[in-house]
């Protein structure tokens, strides 16, 4: 896709997609900024550390996070 591209360009720190049809998508910010690791700032908006956290949870979460979520289904 074309945010993968973007990938490439590792010194975009600060992006802004306000207008483009990719923020109707759900989850749109918290893909880009796990697609997009590098920023720091996506549509105007700071990328705080929970974001960055919240979006590797999503998108690549690791087995700890499943071992903790299955645990407290389990209980």
């Amino acid at each position: 896709s074309d945010i993968d591209r973007l990938s490439e360009f590792r010194l975009v720190r600060d992006l802004n997609l306000r207008g483009n049809k990719i923020t109707e998508i759900d989850d749109y910010r918290l893909s880009i900024i796990f697609k997009l690791q590098h920023l720091t700032v996506l549509d105007r908006r700071k990328i705080d550390a929970a974001e960055k956290i919240e979006s590797k949870q999503m998108f690549n979460p690791s087995s700890e996070y499943f071992a903790s979520r299955d645990h407290m289904t389990n209980v």
